[in-house]
């Protein structure tokens, strides 16, 4: 995609996160900010990126500290626990998306073949099943050590 005209004319030390199509990792990302039409910075320039570097080392710091004490008050492993509960938070929004995805309403064709949804649904259990083999598995390992 193409920077507008008055994108381009400004100078920014990131044009990656204003323009993903020039980082190879972002292709996907690029293609849906396409297909939606909007960009993935609103309000590009040296205000973004200031704001940027001024609130993201305060937001790490907290969510870290958090995550330490979780850990210190023997709950569990911290910045797991809050992993964890931020994929959770998203679960009923993405499934609702994919249930829009795949049972179109009001008459539409499937955008998408049910053959996917049923391999997605089948990989899904190797995945979990390959979670829990790796989890539950134990190495024995001897150790031969002097005894003082």
């Amino acid at each position: 995609m193409p920077p507008s005209p008055s994108a381009s004319s400004r100078v920014s030390s990131s044009p990656v996160l204003e323009f993903p199509s020039k980082n190879p990792f972002l292709q996907g990302i690029d293609r849906s900010i396409r297909e939606l039409g909007i960009q993935l910075v609103q309000n590009p320039g040296p205000g973004f990126e200031a704001l940027t570097v001024l609130t993201s080392p305060p937001a790490l710091s907290s969510s870290c500290g958090s995550a330490i004490k979780i850990t210190d008050r023997g709950v569990g492993n911290g910045m797991s626990m809050i992993i964890t509960v931020g994929i959770v938070a998203r679960l009923p929004a993405a499934l609702v998306q994919a249930w829009k995805t795949f049972v179109p309403s009001g008459g539409q064709a499937n955008q998408v073949n049910p053959m996917v949804l049923v391999l997605m649904i089948g990989f899904l259990v190797i995945v979990i099943a390959a979670v829990i083999c790796v989890t539950q598995a134990q190495r024995k390992v001897r150790s031969n050590t002097p005894s003082v």
